[in-house]
């Protein structure tokens, strides 16, 4: 990739970010996590409160303090006194869980703030889509603020849905207070392909995913197991694998050299289980099976919207996705989110590939067995024309939007503003915490470090956090992005999706084989193309191809 198509070169270079988040000294051990939201705010008087001051109208003001069972410490706004929109009542509907976390947390100050009582939906995470989907095509109306991940934008934004944000950012230039979502610090990645759609703007980051490996540090670099892996393999795990640095494994080697060497059924002196997990359940597989993909040096069309997946990047993804399975734990094949994440924080697995959050999560002692024993790396790759190829995923990620079919648009901007904006502390309250699945997308999340450790004093079930790695963690999350590999976000997505995991699923059971398998999920990807508009689709696809060489993740 040209260096100055980095997405993360052009504002903070590697060395200085590592530079400012080593001078911070963070250091985490996380104290309580809640299920759900109750008990969020409990036994507050162990850190002393939080003051921001925030003019929200240029009227005259009163102040209040916002103390809420689903809040933060006590945090004292500078309220109009008369809310902008008072009485207006919104509904905001995202995937039910840790992600909705900030929305209870800060309900009662948006109540304060901006007047709005906002009613929050949660959808289980595989149905979202489809809710959100049938709420737009029958015309209901039922949510004014839709949370979504980007692979479904090509037929939320193509089908015209969601209100165009751009009059909104223009605003901010004459009244930045109340409109400026600093949509230039956005990471290019997450703001071209995440939000983006034919030249106009329909929504704002939430959630910046992209895969990062992980690894057990205290197993993986020890002395002693390295010399008993060279023993049987002829090289150490550390020539192949640093913390926060771009290591050198292949998924076809390495990889399934280290899953054996750490699974006890191919090595009874292995300390651990297994040697690795994987995201192997319908309706999630596709995405590792889309790193390999892309790893292998594989694209998803040819220029006339014929299906690629089948041909041998494509093949050689599924081959070696089948063959990590016996290093995996049972129920391997119904594992979605939760149960890969657990299977590498409970102390299962020594190494995986995984989204970002499991970084933060590894640090809290209610969610992991392994805090400070996480390493932090590139994802594995393969050997493309003698070159080490390593791209990972960069699915599945949030996006916060306004429906078409809001009555009052513009409070509901205004609650994504107030979401994002400065009394968020541009959203890094939220993706520095735990208890949250979201995840960096902006450059000031890397550039300040100190607020992580900032948000985690702030609450007491989180003031002993101690994350020493953090540098470690920023560093690696910068150079995966920057090896992003990205999903075909156009019209029909979620359908093809959908074609593609099934098939994918019955071959990581042993029931096709991987080109049988491929070749079917390409003969429908064919129909689904045709069926909604081959000619509509090489436009979009072809648009697309150009964000992606805009932002560097193609040539």
């Amino acid at each position: 990739m040209p260096e100055e198509n980095k997405p993360l070169k052009k504002k903070v270079s590697r060395r200085e970010a590592l530079s400012t988040a080593a001078k911070v000294g963070v250091g985490v051990v996380v104290a309580g996590v809640v299920a759900g939201v109750g008990g969020y705010y409990a036994g507050s008087a162990a850190a002393p409160p939080k003051t921001v001051t925030e003019t929200v109208e240029r009227t005259v003001t009163k102040t209040v303090t916002v103390t809420a069972a689903t809040t933060a410490p006590p945090t004292t706004v500078t309220a109009p006194a008369k809310p902008p929109y008072e009485g207006v009542k919104l509904t905001i509907c995202g995937d039910a869980g840790h992600n909705q976390k900030p929305f209870y947390w800060e309900k009662d100050h948006i109540a304060e703030v901006l007047g709005v009582d906002l009613e929050i939906v949660g959808v289980p995470f595989g149905e979202l889509v489809e809710k959100i989907m049938t709420d737009f095509a029958t015309g209901a109306g039922a949510y004014d603020i839709v949370v979504f991940p980007p692979f479904a934008g090509g037929d939320f934004y193509g089908g015209e849905y969601l209100v165009n944000i751009d009059p909104y950012i223009e605003r901010a230039k004459t009244d930045p207070e109340h409109w400026d979502v600093k949509w230039d610090d956005i990471l290019p990645t997450f703001r071209e392909l995440y939000c983006s759609y034919g030249g106009k703007r329909y929504a704002v980051t939430w959630d910046g995913d992209y895969y990062q490996c992980y690894f057990r540090k205290d197993l993986l670099l020890d002395p002693k197991l390295n010399e008993a892996f060279k023993n049987k393999y002829g090289y150490k795990i550390s020539d192949v694998l640093t913390s926060g640095g771009e290591s050198k494994m292949r998924y076809d080697k390495e990889w399934l050299e280290i899953s054996e060497f750490f699974t006890k059924a191919y090595n009874p002196d292995s300390p651990i289980k297994y040697g690795t997990s994987e995201l192997a359940g319908r309706g999630n597989n596709q995405w590792h099976w889309n790193s390999r993909f892309g790893s292998a040096g594989g694209i998803y069309f040819d220029d006339d919207m014929h299906p690629l997946i089948n041909k041998e990047p494509g093949v050689r993804a599924l081959e070696n996705f089948c063959d990590v399975m016996k290093y995996c734990p049972p129920g391997i094949l119904n594992f979605g989110y939760e149960e890969h994440k657990d299977a590498f924080l409970l102390g299962d697995a020594a190494i995986i590939v995984q989204w970002p959050c499991v970084g933060k999560k590894g640090q809290d002692p209610n969610q992991s067995k392994i805090v400070d024993k996480l390493g932090y790396t590139l994802v594995p790759g393969f050997e493309v024309e003698g070159t080490l190829n390593q791209r990972g995923n960069l699915a599945f990620g949030r996006v916060l939007a306004v429906s078409k079919f809001c009555d009052n648009p513009e409070a509901a901007y205004r609650v994504i503003q107030y979401l994002s904006g400065p009394a968020s502390w541009w959203a890094t309250k939220w993706i520095s915490d735990p208890r949250t699945g979201l995840d960096p997308f902006r450059y000031y999340h890397f550039e300040h470090p100190e607020l992580w450790k900032k948000r985690w004093e702030s609450d007491p079930e989180t003031a002993g956090i101690s994350w020493d790695a953090l540098p470690e963690y920023l560093e690696s999350s910068k150079i995966n992005i920057e090896h992003g590999f990205p999903e075909p976000t156009i019209p029909g997505t979620p359908e093809l999706y959908d074609a593609l995991t099934i098939r994918i699923s019955a071959a990581l059971a042993g029931e096709m084989d991987p080109k049988k398998a491929l070749d079917e999920a390409a003969s429908e990807w064919e129909k689904i193309i045709d069926r909604l508009g081959r000619d509509y689709l090489k436009k979009a696809w072809a648009s697309l191809k150009v964000g992606w060489k805009k932002v560097g993740l193609i040539e």
